[in-house]
């Protein structure tokens, strides 16, 4: 028995977005200078001192393009500790001068531009499912990482909801002087120490194989990774013919069909339906 290939539709998917000085879109903005733009400097610095404050924002613009249909799973970032600074060259404040330094990561609720947004016009943000970035482990180059339930559920707003995709601003929790916290950004010469965002999706997509000895014999496949969660239905231009993950179907006869498939997840109830038009001759 042999079957051919038809379609071959793969649902596991990640998105990896580490934006170059070209295309990244982040800045700083400093309360001492509230008119000035800094949008090509390569730090993210988060400060407190006597002279002011400073906090960072970074968007990425590529969660946008992530599949409408497609369910987010899970998104880890990462941001890049920095050696030397010429902001604050007394590197990150905790554990040098006992001050913590812990961070918000807060979603932007407004549009701004890396080339014009200072202190003055800086974007509002939402304390809605914030991150809680905990203080440095050391003065100089402090990776961090986060892939918490709380930046899931900012990136998948921003997912479903694209022209509300501002991006983050990261600020000190406390915002009294002497703090600091500072990461590479964009704009740093080193591709691998730019901020990286990735983002692992889903979506309701099939794979189908048919007989090379009876072309009307077909195998329907769910690609869908997390089958213990959804419940599958199988539509044929529009009739229900298979609740199962996986189905066998036989076409009567030689014409042009539409196949659909559609997840539900059985716990909250969201629905994802992939559609496919069959050909058979």
């Amino acid at each position: 028995m042999t079957f051919v290939s038809a379609s071959n539709l793969f649902s596991q998917a990640s998105k990896f977005m580490q934006p170059d000085p070209t295309i990244g879109i982040d800045a700083i903005i400093k309360s001492s200078n509230p008119y000035t733009n800094f949008g090509n400097v390569d730090e993210l610095v988060m400060n407190s001192s006597n002279t002011g404050t400073i906090r960072s924002l970074i968007k990425f613009a590529d969660i946008n393009t992530i599949p409408a249909n497609a369910q987010i799973e899970s998104a880890v970032l990462y941001l890049y500790g920095y050696g030397t600074s010429t902001i604050t060259p007394n590197g990150n404040s905790w554990p040098n001068n006992g001050l913590s330094n812990e961070l918000w990561i807060e979603r932007i609720t407004q549009p701004w531009s890396e080339s014009t947004v200072q202190w003055s016009n800086q974007p509002t943000t939402t304390t809605l499912n914030r991150v809680n970035v905990t203080p440095s482990t050391s003065v100089l180059n402090w990776n961090y990482s986060d892939n918490s339930n709380n930046l899931l559920q900012m990136v998948k707003y921003m997912h479903a909801n694209p022209s509300q995709n501002n991006g983050f601003m990261i600020k000190l929790q406390n915002e009294t002087s002497p703090r600091n916290t500072f990461f590479k950004s964009s704009d740093f010469s080193e591709e691998k120490f730019r901020p990286t965002l990735i983002v692992f999706y889903s979506t309701a997509d099939f794979s189908y194989t048919y007989l090379a000895s009876n072309i009307y014999a077909y195998t329907f496949s769910s690609q869908y990774f997390c089958s213990s969660q959804w419940s599958h239905e199988w539509t044929i231009d529009g009739v229900v013919v298979s609740t199962n993950m996986n189905f066998n179907y036989t076409f009567p006869y030689s014409s042009t069909y539409t196949i659909c498939h559609k997840i539900t997840h059985i716990y909250d109830g969201r629905e994802f339906t992939k559609c496919e038009t069959i050909c058979i001759e």
